[in-house]
């Protein structure tokens, strides 16, 4: 087994020492260690304007059982970088190849496109892959001043009294 972190071409000597009926032989090769290939998951994403921060989590894998533990992520801390709306956020990956990024400079209804990047290192080739990410506001509500209240009784169990409060009519969709 031969353990190269760095991609490239290698100059290797093999060497057979010879036993009682094979003679000594030494012969000299190439090896050629190439990247290893990365996806990069960047899943379209919707956001309230209203959230102050807002956490995108990326991941990113390479080839199963080609990193050096057989597992498809990669090793922790490595870089990935995303630029949205003119801002640069940098985060480093987890032991499960996840980056949570905190993006704070969205807070405009609209559709943005985030732009995420893997730069090659010594053992795997790079990645960029666009993500949308879409910021909702909320409806307004609105009250109508010009309608009256109303008294609304609500009855409880027996051993409740009942209560008598007034509710003003909210004109709004979402309460209907």
């Amino acid at each position: 087994q031969i353990n190269v972190r760095a991609f490239g071409t290698y100059t290797a000597t093999f060497v057979f020492l010879g036993d009682e009926t094979h003679n000594a032989n030494m012969t000299f090769g190439t090896v050629n260690v190439i990247q290893k290939l990365t996806t990069l998951t960047t899943p379209a994403k919707t956001y309230k304007a209203s959230a102050k921060v807002k956490k995108y989590t990326v991941t990113l894998k390479t080839k199963a059982f080609s990193s050096s533990n057989g597992k498809a992520y990669l090793a922790a801390g490595m870089k990935v970088v995303m630029k949205v709306n003119g801002k640069v956020y940098t985060g480093f990956t987890n032991a499960k190849g996840q980056v949570t990024f905190k993006i704070t400079n969205l807070n405009k209804k609209g559709k943005y496109i985030a732009v995420v990047k893997f730069y090659s290192t010594k053992g795997y080739k790079g990645v960029c892959n666009k993500a949308k990410i879409t910021v909702k506001k909320l409806p307004k509500l609105t009250f109508d001043t010009k309608k009256s209240a109303m008294p609304l009784s609500v009855i409880m169990p027996p051993t409740v009294a009942i209560i008598n409060f007034m509710i003003f009519f909210i004109q709004s969709p979402f309460l209907l």
